[in-house]
């Protein structure tokens, strides 16, 4: 497992390894006023035991099972559409002089075969998936039982009354965080139908027979038949609907809408944003930004999505760098964490070469096998987080294009 990213310049120990989603979180508890009166030396003590006797907090966890996916086939027949073929035969005829009777020889053959051509086949038609099962968590408001232990004087002196929720999060901030009562909940499960035609043109060939009669000066009586053959084919293309994106917004189609981005040194990273230019394709959109100086870190993180325990799934995306260094490219990180759970790493030297200066990432991950509340409460809240270094000779821009990651299935028990 890959370590997990530090950001220096946001001030942290260098021994300690935190997300830059978890210096948001400290920072937060920093800038609390009811943290630093808990934190007082003089009342830090009478806090703790304030705290150890709030009332629990519910949480209900639901348990999804997995969702089914059923493909019916529809084969839809097109009216027929038949192309004529002209043909001749010719009959030669003549009279005999020794006699006033005409003979006339005619043989006629036929052969007949029919085709069908398979018309274009139309686009699969695939119903929207259903919304992804959210966990809910349902915290009671937390009050004193009792009224005993009193809570600390610092809060008693201030001219406002704290509400449950603050209390709870100053309360976490000093590590006495809440008692948590878990409720598993499961949830049905559900089924999505994808209806896929295959539709097929037949095409028929006619033979219109034209017969030419000929007389002849020598008495011979001739016949021509001329013979047309057509061959039939059938064909059946049966399409394969593709794997949904996890990921929201992985492609950029939206532009940034869902993405955190954390730029430790704003005067080395510049012109971060979407655009076309250099895309895989050239027509699709894809990110960049540019480190204009060798200093800081650029850190950017998807959207949150949920992931279900024991299944297989892959991540893949493009990414590439104006460095003609390839282990510029090789520096980069990336993971997939779900709260403390890091379910994947990336690593960047394994990728494949794609279009253009593109570099293809694959990696392919199973998710823990485990019935466990808590571990399907933090796989419903994951994020793929890469980190960009910065690098010598710079400028250097770095692009991703097309992220995706996609469900392989449950694991075999």
């Amino acid at each position: 497992m890959m370590n997990k990213i530090i950001v220096g310049a946001l001030g942290l120990v260098a021994s300690v390894a935190a997300t830059p989603l978890e210096l948001a979180e400290r920072s937060s508890c920093r800038d609390d006023s009811l943290y630093k009166c808990f934190a007082d030396r003089e009342y830090s003590h009478s806090a703790s035991a304030y705290c150890s006797a709030l009332t629990p907090v519910t949480q209900t966890v639901s348990v999804t099972k997995p969702t089914v996916t059923k493909t019916v086939w529809v084969t839809s027949t097109a009216p027929a559409s038949t192309d004529f073929i002209s043909s001749t035969t010719t009959v030669y005829t003549a009279t005999v002089p020794s006699s006033t009777e005409t003979a006339t020889s005619t043989a006629t053959e036929t052969v007949t075969t029919t085709t069908t051509v398979t018309g274009a086949q139309p686009p699969p038609q695939t119903q929207a998936p259903p919304p992804p099962i959210t966990t809910t968590m349902i915290p009671e408001k937390r009050v004193v039982q009792g009224g005993n232990p009193e809570p600390p004087k610092c809060m008693l002196t201030k001219c406002f009354v704290y509400s449950p929720e603050r209390i709870t999060a100053g309360c976490s901030c000093i590590g006495v965080p809440p008692k948590t009562v878990t409720v598993s909940q499961t949830a049905p499960c559900s089924t999505i139908t994808v209806t896929s035609t295959s539709t097929t043109t037949p095409q028929v060939t006619a033979t219109a027979w034209q017969t030419v009669v000929t007389e002849l000066a020598n008495g011979v009586s001739t016949t021509t038949t001329t013979v047309t053959a057509t061959a039939t084919t059938t064909t059946i293309v049966t399409a394969t609907p593709p794997a949904q994106n996890l990921i929201p917004n992985g492609d950029f189609s939206s532009g940034v809408t869902g993405w955190t981005v954390i730029n430790t040194s704003p005067a080395s990273w510049i012109n971060a944003g979407v655009t076309t230019n250099n895309s895989p394709d050239g027509t699709s959109k894809s990110f960049q930004v540019t480190n204009v100086i060798a200093n800081g870190q650029f850190f950017l993180a998807s959207p949150i999505f949920g992931l279900k325990v024991t299944s297989s799934y892959s991540l893949s995306f493009f990414i590439a760098t104006t460095s003609t260094n390839r282990a510029v490219v090789n520096s980069a990180q990336a993971q997939v964490n779900c709260g403390s759970i890091t379910v994947a790493s990336v690593t960047l030297s394994r990728a494949t070469q794609g279009p253009g200066s593109y570099l293809i990432s694959t990696t392919a991950f199973n998710t823990p096998i485990s019935s466990d509340p808590n571990v399907i409460s933090q796989l419903n809240r994951c994020q793929l987080q890469i980190l960009l270094p910065s690098a010598t000779p710079s400028p250097i821009t770095w692009f991703l294009a097309d992220i995706s990651l996609t469900s392989g299935g449950a694991l075999s028990p």
